[in-house]
Protein backbone atom coordinates (compact mmCIF):
# COMPACT_ATOMS: atom_id res chain seq x y z
CA UNK A 1 0.00 0.00 0.00
CA UNK A 2 1.51 3.23 -0.98
CA UNK A 3 1.14 5.30 1.88
CA UNK A 4 3.23 8.14 0.78
CA UNK A 5 3.79 9.48 -3.03
CA UNK A 6 6.71 11.72 -2.33
CA UNK A 7 9.13 8.34 -2.18
CA UNK A 8 7.77 7.36 -5.15
CA UNK A 9 7.99 7.50 -8.66
CA UNK A 10 5.85 6.47 -11.91
CA UNK A 11 8.00 5.11 -14.52
CA UNK A 12 7.17 2.82 -17.73
CA UNK A 13 8.45 -0.14 -18.32
CA UNK A 14 7.72 -1.87 -22.30
CA UNK A 15 8.28 -5.14 -23.31
CA UNK A 16 7.42 -7.20 -26.63
CA UNK A 17 5.58 -10.43 -27.34
CA UNK A 18 6.46 -11.57 -31.29
CA UNK A 19 3.93 -14.05 -32.49
CA UNK A 20 4.17 -16.22 -34.89
CA UNK A 21 1.37 -18.16 -36.91
CA UNK A 22 3.61 -21.34 -37.06
CA UNK A 23 4.25 -21.29 -33.69
CA UNK A 24 0.08 -21.29 -32.51
CA UNK A 25 -0.82 -23.89 -30.15
CA UNK A 26 -4.50 -24.12 -31.92
CA UNK A 27 -6.16 -23.19 -34.75
CA UNK A 28 -9.62 -22.22 -34.08
CA UNK A 29 -11.02 -21.31 -37.35
CA UNK A 30 -13.38 -23.94 -38.71
CA UNK A 31 -11.92 -24.20 -42.38
CA UNK A 32 -8.48 -24.29 -41.24
CA UNK A 33 -7.98 -20.53 -42.30
CA UNK A 34 -4.74 -20.06 -39.80
CA UNK A 35 -6.20 -16.86 -39.88
CA UNK A 36 -7.63 -17.52 -36.18
CA UNK A 37 -5.07 -18.28 -33.44
CA UNK A 38 -4.28 -19.21 -30.08
CA UNK A 39 -1.07 -18.79 -28.43
CA UNK A 40 -0.29 -20.19 -25.27
CA UNK A 41 2.46 -18.13 -23.63
CA UNK A 42 5.26 -19.48 -22.11
CA UNK A 43 5.86 -16.95 -19.57
CA UNK A 44 2.37 -15.48 -18.58
CA UNK A 45 1.49 -11.58 -18.39
CA UNK A 46 0.93 -10.21 -14.79
CA UNK A 47 0.14 -7.15 -14.03
CA UNK A 48 2.41 -6.39 -10.30
CA UNK A 49 0.56 -4.88 -7.30
CA UNK A 50 2.10 -1.59 -7.67
CA UNK A 51 1.40 -1.42 -11.47
CA UNK A 52 -1.37 1.94 -12.57
CA UNK A 53 -2.16 0.79 -15.38
CA UNK A 54 -1.34 -1.49 -18.95
CA UNK A 55 -1.66 -0.41 -22.51
CA UNK A 56 -1.08 -2.40 -25.41
CA UNK A 57 -0.43 -1.80 -29.10
CA UNK A 58 0.33 -3.34 -32.54
CA UNK A 59 3.63 -2.63 -32.85
CA UNK A 60 4.23 -3.87 -36.39
CA UNK A 61 2.79 -6.63 -38.87
CA UNK A 62 3.64 -8.70 -41.70
CA UNK A 63 1.34 -11.01 -44.22
CA UNK A 64 1.49 -11.81 -47.72
CA UNK A 65 -1.57 -10.57 -49.04
CA UNK A 66 -2.67 -14.17 -50.12
CA UNK A 67 -6.40 -14.19 -50.17
CA UNK A 68 -7.87 -14.39 -53.30
CA UNK A 69 -9.99 -11.31 -55.06
CA UNK A 70 -13.19 -13.54 -55.35
CA UNK A 71 -13.04 -15.93 -52.18
CA UNK A 72 -15.37 -17.82 -49.96
CA UNK A 73 -17.31 -14.52 -48.82
CA UNK A 74 -17.69 -13.11 -52.06
CA UNK A 75 -18.08 -15.63 -54.61
CA UNK A 76 -22.10 -16.71 -54.16
CA UNK A 77 -25.01 -15.27 -56.38
CA UNK A 78 -28.43 -15.64 -55.63
CA UNK A 79 -30.40 -15.73 -58.91
CA UNK A 80 -33.82 -16.58 -59.50
CA UNK A 81 -35.70 -17.46 -62.83
CA UNK A 82 -39.11 -17.68 -63.81
CA UNK A 83 -39.87 -20.61 -66.00
CA UNK A 84 -43.23 -21.28 -66.34
CA UNK A 85 -44.01 -18.82 -69.08
CA UNK A 86 -46.03 -16.40 -66.52
CA UNK A 87 -44.66 -13.41 -64.60
CA UNK A 88 -42.50 -14.47 -61.51
CA UNK A 89 -43.17 -12.88 -58.00
CA UNK A 90 -42.54 -14.60 -54.97
CA UNK A 91 -41.52 -12.17 -52.05
CA UNK A 92 -40.93 -13.89 -49.51
CA UNK A 93 -38.14 -15.44 -52.27
CA UNK A 94 -38.28 -18.90 -51.39
CA UNK A 95 -39.13 -21.08 -54.65
CA UNK A 96 -37.18 -23.88 -54.24
CA UNK A 97 -37.57 -24.61 -58.13
CA UNK A 98 -36.36 -21.86 -59.72
CA UNK A 99 -33.71 -20.24 -57.25
CA UNK A 100 -30.55 -20.64 -57.05
CA UNK A 101 -27.08 -19.67 -55.95
CA UNK A 102 -24.27 -19.51 -58.53
CA UNK A 103 -21.28 -20.48 -57.15
CA UNK A 104 -17.86 -19.36 -58.77
CA UNK A 105 -14.54 -20.55 -57.98
CA UNK A 106 -12.15 -18.74 -55.99
CA UNK A 107 -9.39 -17.07 -57.36
CA UNK A 108 -7.77 -13.71 -58.64
CA UNK A 109 -9.77 -12.33 -61.64
CA UNK A 110 -9.92 -9.45 -63.55
CA UNK A 111 -13.32 -8.11 -65.50
CA UNK A 112 -12.99 -10.18 -68.36
CA UNK A 113 -11.64 -13.94 -66.40
CA UNK A 114 -14.35 -13.33 -64.23
CA UNK A 115 -17.12 -13.46 -67.18
CA UNK A 116 -15.32 -16.34 -68.72
CA UNK A 117 -16.08 -18.34 -65.22
CA UNK A 118 -19.48 -16.76 -64.63
CA UNK A 119 -20.88 -17.96 -67.88
CA UNK A 120 -18.79 -21.27 -67.47
CA UNK A 121 -20.46 -21.91 -63.90
CA UNK A 122 -24.11 -20.66 -65.32
CA UNK A 123 -23.60 -23.59 -67.85
CA UNK A 124 -23.37 -26.34 -65.56
CA UNK A 125 -25.67 -24.93 -63.72
CA UNK A 126 -28.35 -25.19 -66.34
CA UNK A 127 -27.10 -28.32 -67.47
CA UNK A 128 -27.63 -29.66 -63.62
CA UNK A 129 -30.98 -28.31 -63.59
CA UNK A 130 -32.97 -28.27 -67.15
CA UNK A 131 -32.85 -25.39 -69.44
CA UNK A 132 -32.16 -22.15 -67.96
CA UNK A 133 -31.95 -20.80 -70.88
CA UNK A 134 -28.35 -18.77 -72.10
CA UNK A 135 -26.95 -16.23 -70.12
CA UNK A 136 -24.29 -13.89 -71.29
CA UNK A 137 -22.19 -11.10 -68.69
CA UNK A 138 -20.96 -8.13 -70.93
CA UNK A 139 -18.39 -5.42 -69.85
CA UNK A 140 -18.63 -1.64 -70.74
CA UNK A 141 -15.25 -0.32 -70.32
CA UNK A 142 -15.86 3.11 -70.38
CA UNK A 143 -18.47 2.73 -67.23
CA UNK A 144 -16.81 -0.27 -65.60
CA UNK A 145 -19.85 -1.84 -65.02
CA UNK A 146 -21.49 -5.40 -66.15
CA UNK A 147 -24.82 -6.61 -67.83
CA UNK A 148 -25.94 -9.96 -67.40
CA UNK A 149 -28.22 -11.20 -70.12
CA UNK A 150 -30.79 -14.13 -70.53
CA UNK A 151 -31.80 -15.08 -73.70
CA UNK A 152 -35.08 -16.79 -72.65
CA UNK A 153 -36.27 -15.98 -69.23
CA UNK A 154 -37.06 -13.41 -66.24
CA UNK A 155 -34.69 -13.36 -64.06
CA UNK A 156 -34.04 -11.52 -60.89
CA UNK A 157 -30.96 -11.20 -58.03
CA UNK A 158 -31.38 -11.42 -54.45
CA UNK A 159 -28.60 -11.99 -51.78
CA UNK A 160 -30.77 -12.77 -49.52
CA UNK A 161 -32.85 -16.00 -51.26
CA UNK A 162 -33.52 -18.82 -48.66
CA UNK A 163 -33.21 -22.22 -50.80
CA UNK A 164 -34.35 -25.63 -50.26
CA UNK A 165 -32.09 -27.25 -53.28
CA UNK A 166 -28.59 -26.18 -53.79
CA UNK A 167 -26.07 -25.99 -56.64
CA UNK A 168 -23.22 -27.42 -54.59
CA UNK A 169 -23.67 -30.65 -52.00
CA UNK A 170 -23.25 -30.28 -48.85
CA UNK A 171 -23.74 -26.00 -49.56
CA UNK A 172 -24.83 -23.82 -46.64
CA UNK A 173 -25.65 -20.33 -46.68
CA UNK A 174 -23.76 -19.20 -43.17
CA UNK A 175 -21.45 -16.28 -44.32
CA UNK A 176 -21.43 -12.50 -45.33
CA UNK A 177 -22.03 -13.51 -48.85
CA UNK A 178 -21.04 -10.15 -50.93
CA UNK A 179 -20.48 -10.50 -54.60
CA UNK A 180 -22.33 -7.76 -55.13
CA UNK A 181 -19.54 -5.62 -54.18
CA UNK A 182 -17.11 -7.39 -56.83
CA UNK A 183 -19.66 -7.32 -59.93
CA UNK A 184 -21.11 -4.00 -59.43
CA UNK A 185 -24.71 -4.18 -56.87
CA UNK A 186 -25.95 -3.34 -53.40
CA UNK A 187 -26.08 -6.96 -52.12
CA UNK A 188 -28.98 -6.09 -49.76
CA UNK A 189 -31.06 -4.91 -52.53
CA UNK A 190 -32.70 -6.76 -55.32
CA UNK A 191 -32.52 -6.73 -58.87
CA UNK A 192 -35.23 -7.26 -61.60
CA UNK A 193 -34.25 -8.24 -65.01
CA UNK A 194 -36.19 -6.16 -67.85
CA UNK A 195 -37.86 -7.65 -70.87
CA UNK A 196 -37.23 -6.20 -74.56
CA UNK A 197 -40.03 -4.36 -75.79
CA UNK A 198 -41.13 -5.24 -79.91
CA UNK A 199 -43.88 -3.88 -81.30
CA UNK A 200 -45.74 -2.65 -77.63
CA UNK A 201 -45.10 -6.42 -76.34
CA UNK A 202 -42.07 -7.70 -73.72
CA UNK A 203 -40.77 -10.69 -74.90
CA UNK A 204 -37.10 -12.12 -74.39
CA UNK A 205 -34.01 -11.33 -73.95
CA UNK A 206 -33.68 -10.02 -70.72
CA UNK A 207 -31.76 -7.52 -69.67
CA UNK A 208 -30.27 -6.63 -66.19
CA UNK A 209 -27.62 -3.20 -65.98
CA UNK A 210 -25.67 -3.51 -62.72
CA UNK A 211 -25.69 0.04 -61.13
CA UNK A 212 -22.20 0.55 -59.67
CA UNK A 213 -18.55 -0.42 -61.64
CA UNK A 214 -16.83 -3.72 -60.90
CA UNK A 215 -14.20 -4.09 -58.19
CA UNK A 216 -11.72 -6.68 -58.00
CA UNK A 217 -9.01 -4.43 -55.96
CA UNK A 218 -9.43 -7.40 -53.39
CA UNK A 219 -9.39 -6.90 -49.61
CA UNK A 220 -9.09 -3.18 -48.38
CA UNK A 221 -8.57 -3.37 -44.87
CA UNK A 222 -7.15 -6.35 -42.59
CA UNK A 223 -8.49 -5.68 -39.00
CA UNK A 224 -6.15 -7.69 -36.14
CA UNK A 225 -8.65 -9.05 -33.31
CA UNK A 226 -7.56 -9.94 -29.73
CA UNK A 227 -10.72 -12.25 -29.09
CA UNK A 228 -9.42 -12.88 -25.60
CA UNK A 229 -8.86 -9.04 -24.95
CA UNK A 230 -11.25 -6.11 -24.70
CA UNK A 231 -9.56 -3.09 -26.18
CA UNK A 232 -12.83 -1.24 -26.41
CA UNK A 233 -12.47 -0.01 -29.65
CA UNK A 234 -16.17 0.73 -31.88
CA UNK A 235 -16.24 -2.27 -33.89
CA UNK A 236 -18.05 -2.23 -37.06
CA UNK A 237 -21.58 -3.43 -37.84
CA UNK A 238 -22.81 -6.40 -39.77
CA UNK A 239 -25.42 -5.49 -42.19
CA UNK A 240 -28.72 -7.60 -42.30
CA UNK A 241 -27.88 -10.92 -44.05
CA UNK A 242 -29.47 -13.84 -43.13
CA UNK A 243 -26.92 -15.93 -41.20
CA UNK A 244 -27.03 -19.63 -39.40
CA UNK A 245 -27.14 -19.49 -35.67
CA UNK A 246 -23.28 -20.59 -36.12
CA UNK A 247 -22.36 -17.43 -38.00
CA UNK A 248 -24.58 -15.62 -35.63
CA UNK A 249 -23.13 -16.56 -32.50
CA UNK A 250 -19.14 -16.22 -34.29
CA UNK A 251 -20.47 -12.39 -34.68
CA UNK A 252 -21.34 -11.38 -31.52
CA UNK A 253 -18.18 -13.13 -30.04
CA UNK A 254 -16.16 -10.95 -32.59
CA UNK A 255 -18.59 -7.45 -32.12
CA UNK A 256 -17.69 -6.77 -28.53
CA UNK A 257 -14.74 -4.61 -28.44
CA UNK A 258 -11.69 -6.55 -29.00
CA UNK A 259 -10.30 -4.81 -32.34
CA UNK A 260 -6.79 -4.17 -32.08
CA UNK A 261 -5.80 -2.55 -35.49
CA UNK A 262 -6.85 -1.70 -38.58
CA UNK A 263 -4.51 -1.91 -41.73
CA UNK A 264 -5.23 -0.33 -44.52
CA UNK A 265 -4.05 -3.26 -47.73
CA UNK A 266 -2.27 -1.14 -50.37
CA UNK A 267 -0.75 -3.31 -51.99
CA UNK A 268 -1.48 -5.88 -55.06
CA UNK A 269 -2.16 -9.14 -54.36
CA UNK A 270 0.53 -12.37 -53.86
CA UNK A 271 1.97 -8.94 -52.55
CA UNK A 272 3.59 -8.37 -48.64
CA UNK A 273 1.62 -6.46 -46.53
CA UNK A 274 3.40 -4.78 -44.26
CA UNK A 275 2.52 -2.56 -41.15
CA UNK A 276 4.35 -0.58 -38.88
CA UNK A 277 3.40 1.85 -35.92
CA UNK A 278 2.78 5.24 -36.02
CA UNK A 279 1.84 7.54 -33.70
CA UNK A 280 1.20 6.85 -29.77
CA UNK A 281 -2.45 4.85 -30.28
CA UNK A 282 -2.20 2.03 -28.05
CA UNK A 283 -5.65 0.57 -26.01
CA UNK A 284 -5.65 -0.21 -22.00
CA UNK A 285 -5.24 -4.09 -20.75
CA UNK A 286 -7.77 -4.64 -18.05
CA UNK A 287 -6.66 -8.02 -17.56
CA UNK A 288 -4.78 -8.54 -14.15
CA UNK A 289 -2.94 -12.21 -16.05
CA UNK A 290 -2.56 -13.13 -19.49
CA UNK A 291 -1.84 -16.84 -19.89
CA UNK A 292 -2.77 -17.29 -23.38
CA UNK A 293 -3.58 -14.79 -26.92
CA UNK A 294 -6.21 -15.57 -29.47
CA UNK A 295 -5.74 -13.82 -32.77
CA UNK A 296 -8.35 -13.32 -35.46
CA UNK A 297 -7.26 -11.91 -39.05
CA UNK A 298 -10.71 -10.39 -40.44
CA UNK A 299 -11.99 -8.29 -43.48
CA UNK A 300 -14.35 -5.15 -43.14
CA UNK A 301 -17.40 -7.43 -42.96
CA UNK A 302 -16.04 -9.52 -39.63
CA UNK A 303 -14.76 -12.78 -42.30
CA UNK A 304 -11.46 -14.71 -41.38
CA UNK A 305 -9.31 -14.10 -43.79
CA UNK A 306 -8.61 -17.33 -45.93
CA UNK A 307 -4.95 -16.93 -46.58
CA UNK A 308 -4.13 -20.06 -48.56
CA UNK A 309 -1.27 -21.74 -46.35
CA UNK A 310 0.89 -18.12 -45.37
CA UNK A 311 1.54 -17.57 -42.38
CA UNK A 312 2.06 -14.17 -40.36
CA UNK A 313 4.43 -12.48 -37.72
CA UNK A 314 2.88 -10.04 -35.52
CA UNK A 315 4.71 -8.17 -32.57
CA UNK A 316 2.65 -6.51 -29.58
CA UNK A 317 4.14 -4.01 -27.12
CA UNK A 318 3.07 -3.68 -23.48
CA UNK A 319 3.74 -0.73 -21.78
CA UNK A 320 3.49 -1.35 -17.63
CA UNK A 321 3.12 2.06 -15.57
CA UNK A 322 4.22 1.79 -12.18
CA UNK A 323 5.20 3.66 -9.46
CA UNK A 324 8.52 2.42 -7.64
CA UNK A 325 10.60 3.82 -4.68
CA UNK A 326 12.84 7.04 -4.98
CA UNK A 327 16.62 6.31 -4.14
CA UNK A 328 16.40 8.77 -1.12
CA UNK A 329 19.83 9.26 1.20
CA UNK A 330 20.05 10.79 4.34
CA UNK A 331 22.45 13.26 5.34
CA UNK A 332 25.47 10.92 6.74
CA UNK A 333 25.35 8.82 3.53
CA UNK A 334 25.65 11.94 1.45
CA UNK A 335 28.54 12.88 3.01
CA UNK A 336 30.35 9.74 3.13
CA UNK A 337 29.74 8.69 -0.66
CA UNK A 338 28.54 11.75 -2.38
CA UNK A 339 28.50 10.53 -5.52
CA UNK A 340 26.96 7.34 -5.83
CA UNK A 341 26.75 4.86 -8.35
CA UNK A 342 23.29 2.91 -8.23
CA UNK A 343 22.89 -0.17 -9.64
Amino acid sequence: MIEDFENFVQVDESFLVVLDSRNATDNNSTYGYNSDLTFNLQTPIIQPINAINLKANVLNFTCPNSQFVVNETNNILGISFDTTGTPFYDPNFTSPYDSYYLQLNVGNYNAYTFMTEFVNKFNILSNAYGNLGICSLSYNTITNTYTLVNDTFYFFISQNLIFTNFFESGFTKDSFYTIGDVMGFDNTKVYNSIATEVNGSLVAPFTLNFPFPVNFSGLQNLNIHLENIKTYNVPYQAKNFILSKNKKQEYQNYSKGNLACSIPVNCKPMEIIFYEKMGQFSFTVKDEQLDTLRIALRDDLGNLLQLNGQNWNLTLEFILTKHIEKKTRNFYSILSNPYPRFQ
